[in-house]
């Protein structure tokens, strides 16, 4: 290999991380954030709250 394709093998690397941590960040971080909240109190307040008429 010479140092051109050693930089855009890097260079790919690099961008896939960044997307991999992108998505991490505003995808899954959020999400258990909400589900975290929703579920505060246990599973069972939740049972109780979507079976409540």
């Amino acid at each position: 290999m010479n140092k051109k394709e050693t930089d855009a093998n890097f260079t790919k690397l690099f961008l896939i991380v960044i997307c991999f941590v992108f998505m991490g960040l505003f995808l899954v971080l959020p999400l258990m954030v909400v589900l975290g909240t929703a579920f505060r109190d246990g599973i069972h307040a939740y049972k109780n709250a979507v079976t409540d008429y």
